[in-house]
């Protein structure tokens, strides 16, 4: 072996990096293609990467580096092809896959090199068996991170900013790590001999480290800024409960005055007046009757002001609850689980065309030892769901959703649990919390 192994990475080693890197981000995530179509056209992709780095590996100069943005174009629609994400998710994560193909392919290479400079008679079938070792433990690593990291689930939403950003990352310290490769009679190449793999791997380990604090940190403003967005909607709910309580007291001294208004009423010898106070009355004591009982006071207040919301959109609202087991939340948690959840209900149910079909069931109960809530509304649309939660149809999804994520963490927060889920025509929501 010669010097020459130092500055040549074989093309077939390089190819199946990338494939692998670009495998461990599409069999996680929710995919175009299944089943033999998936795989064929990941082997066909295979196929292509290796002829392209056996091509890259005789160049040198420009063509080396016009190569190598072939090969970069093909890892990004090999991944486009096969994930349901857009352009700019698949860039970022493109640009995880490809500094970690990097980053493995000259660790191997390099463990090869040491091995032959050391004396040892290595067959080409030997230097293969070390690098699906290699490959083996950084790829399966690599898995485990992205996994327990949540990387390659579908959220936090990426923007082109943040894709373009990593992208730019991947793309430097690649520049970075393969001058000596692009250019192998460069000052760099001849003056440092051996240690241009050295700096390779280190230039590649550091890109990758720099993509995975980026992504930490774009993770962190993310959750930061998705409290802040469930904070803001619970301290919402809850001043919706404060007005409904205030206005409920309202009711309760209206009600008190009715028996005096009777005997004015009664004393009145105008008929018309008599009846404009009658109709007066009615509406007191239809709005009375709107006020629930469930034996909390905090949710007797929520369902009373959202039964006149309904009332005012023709919505049929039906409650069947014993909520004594809600003594043991918080009030704004009361707040956060209702008044999300029959928000949410409203607000579907205004979009119905038929006012027969308005409907929204309330049911709150003890079951075993569990507080079981159960919020329906009637609902025809094919819902789609991922990761627990209805995802969104609107424009900006990732603006979209906070109710139902507030509702799981108020839930949590008493070691219980929130499920969505959709039954023939109706839309449920179900909270189960521990009664002790």
């Amino acid at each position: 072996m010669s010097a020459e192994l130092y500055s040549t990475m074989p093309g077939l080693h390089t190819a199946i990096a990338e494939w692998l890197a670009c495998l461990v981000y599409i069999i996680p995530r929710s995919k175009r293609l299944s089943g033999v179509r998936l795989w064929g056209v990941c082997l066909v992709f295979l196929a292509v990467l290796t002829g392209t780095n056996l091509l890259r590996a005789s160049q040198d100069g420009i063509v080396w580096m016009l190569l190598m943005l072939v090969g970069m174009l093909e890892m990004y629609l090999l991944m486009l092809l096969c994930c349901k994400a857009g352009k700019w998710k698949t860039l970022y994560h493109w640009a995880h896959a490809f500094i970690a193909a990097e980053f493995s392919a000259s660790l191997e290479w390099q463990v090869n090199c040491y091995l032959i400079y050391s004396g040892f008679k290595i067959s080409e079938v030997g230097m293969l068996a070390v690098m699906m070792l290699i490959y083996l433990m950084a790829f399966g690593f690599l898995w485990f991170v992205n996994r327990r990291g949540n990387l390659m689930k579908n959220q936090p939403h990426t923007s082109p900013k943040e894709a373009l950003s990593a992208a730019a990352i991947a793309v430097s310290m690649f520049a970075l790590s393969n001058i000596a490769f692009a250019f192998r009679d460069s000052v760099v190449s001849t003056t440092m001999g051996a240690g241009v793999l050295f700096v390779r791997t280190m230039a590649d380990f550091s890109g990758l480290f720099m993509l995975y604090a980026h992504d930490e940190q774009r993770r962190e403003i993310y959750l930061r800024h998705e409290l802040e967005a469930m904070d803001g909607l619970l301290n919402r709910q809850y001043e919706q409960f404060k007005l409904a309580q205030a206005n409920n007291e309202t009711v309760h001294r209206l009600v008190h005055d009715l028996k005096h208004q009777i005997a004015f009423i009664k004393a009145e010898p105008d008929e018309q007046k008599k009846a404009s106070y009658l109709t007066e009355m009615e509406t007191a004591v239809s709005i009375h009757e709107a006020e629930a009982v469930t034996g909390n006071s905090v949710l007797d207040t929520i369902l009373t002001s959202k039964k006149l919301v309904c009332a005012e959109n023709g919505i049929v609202i039906t409650c069947f609850a014993d909520a004594s087991g809600l003594d043991r939340l918080d009030v704004m948690d009361i707040c956060s689980i209702f008044g999300n959840a029959i928000d949410n209900a409203i607000e579907y149910e205004m979009t119905v065309q038929d006012p027969e079909l308005r409907l929204i069931k309330v049911a709150v109960y003890p079951e075993n030892c569990f507080l079981l809530i159960r919020v329906e509304n009637y609902c025809t649309e094919k819902l789609v769901f991922h990761d627990g939660l209805l995802k969104s149809s609107k424009k900006n999804p990732q603006t979209h959703g906070y109710g139902l994520k507030s509702i799981r963490r108020a839930a949590e927060k008493y070691n219980g649990s929130m499920t969505i889920s959709q039954d023939d025509s109706w839309f449920i929501l179900t909270v189960l919390i521990p009664l002790e």
